[in-house]
């Protein structure tokens, strides 16, 4: 933002368009805050998912596509290792709560493939996101590899967080 609002007041002086300065500041200082929001809302998550000791948040619908395969598959294997917000029930969310702070830092904007989502820390790396909505969408014409393979990753981080460090 430094780079782009630096490059405008220089083509606002070269060119003498002063009235260009304020609002290519201003919409610097726009997308400052707006990024700087993002970061404060996942470290929120980051920080709440580690001090319960969790490997991640699992962020669901639903929807007949996955609702019943999450909830036999998933959840029993998962247990309490990680938090778990049901994108339907979105309304009754409250806004403050550290886990929904994660899931609209990281997914606030972007409306697409997002359900369900698994957001894996790791340490001392970020956080490991997958999205399986392709992959469940391909299962459901018979193509399971993707899912599977998915699913075998995802499993494999949140066993090793179990575990701890090796």
């Amino acid at each position: 933002m430094a780079i782009f609002a630096a490059f405008g007041v220089i083509v606002a002086l070269a060119t003498e368009l002063f009235w260009l300065i304020v609002p290519v500041v201003a919409i610097a200082l726009a997308l400052a805050i707006v990024i700087g929001n993002q970061k404060l809302d996942i470290q929120a998550g980051i920080r709440e998912l580690t001090y319960e000791n969790q490997a991640g948040l699992l962020v669901y619908s639903d929807s007949p596509l996955w609702k019943s395969h999450i909830e036999a598959e998933w959840l029993p294997r998962i247990g309490s290792r990680m938090a778990i917000l049901n994108w339907s029930e979105r309304r009754n969310w409250d806004r403050s709560d550290p886990y929904v702070r994660l899931f609209n830092g990281c997914f606030g904007g972007d409306q697409e493939n997002y359900n369900p989502v698994a957001v894996l820390l790791r340490k001392n790396r970020r956080p490991m996101i997958f999205r399986f909505y392709p992959p469940f969408k391909h299962a459901k014409f018979g193509r399971r590899e993707e899912l599977e393979h998915m699913e075998r990753k995802m499993f494999a981080i949140v066993d090793a967080a179990e575990r701890g460090p090796e």
